[in-house]
């Protein structure tokens, strides 16, 4: 698992600044979080819509969910608004409601981080293949493993856990300043756009 020494080492590197720097994704992301930040009280629609907006930062469609969602239940479908609108107001989801979210996004945890992340963007950090790789190189990468939902949470936990720390904000300011699209951007963004762009 990365250390928060290897973490700062790579914030420092030029080649990963300049990732961050010319992220196309980047210019994207205050517009997207301005829009979920108005989300505190997501009807359905606001769901499914969320749900392609996260979708638009992934090569596939969400052709499962597209599906199974038609056939969710009036229950299924308040409980999975619960959820999110706990999210939206910054609470910690539970294991279990981190599965429901990932139920409704396509059954991937890679939607399903970047929907939590959305909704709460100082306490959900995105989870992909390149942030699991550079992240626990040891591990394996596959779909099915990185689609683990306790692997999500160990790296939630942990990140959270390094905000605090020192050295770990002062590299976060100095990388708030590459660029005026990332002023404002949270910590946890900042944090995981350096693991991402950190995979080999």
């Amino acid at each position: 698992m990365m250390t928060i020494e290897e973490w700062c080492s790579r914030a420092q590197s030029g080649g990963v600044q300049n990732k961050i720097r010319n992220c196309s994704y980047s210019r994207a992301y205050p517009y997207l979080i301005n829009h979920f930040s108005k989300l505190h009280n997501p009807t359905w629609d606001d769901a499914i819509v969320a749900l392609h907006v996260v979708y638009g930062w992934m090569p596939t469609i969400p052709d499962k969910a597209l599906t199974i969602l038609p056939t969710w239940t009036c229950s299924q479908r308040e409980e999975l608004l619960s959820t999110l609108r706990r999210a939206a107001s910054g609470e910690t989801l539970t294991y279990d409601e981190v599965v429901l979210v990932r139920s409704f996004c396509n059954n991937s945890m890679v939607g399903a981080s970047k929907l939590l992340h959305f909704l709460s963007p100082g306490q959900n950090p995105i989870w992909d293949h390149n942030v699991a790789g550079a992240f626990e190189p040891e591990r394996p990468q596959h779909y099915t493993a990185v689609n683990n939902v306790n692997r999500w949470l160990v790296f939630r936990n942990e990140l959270g856990e390094w905000i605090d720390r020192s050295d770990v904000s002062n590299r976060v300011q100095n990388l708030r300043g590459l660029d005026r699209v990332l002023e404002n951007v949270s910590a946890l963004r900042i944090i995981e756009l350096v693991i991402f762009y950190s995979r080999e």
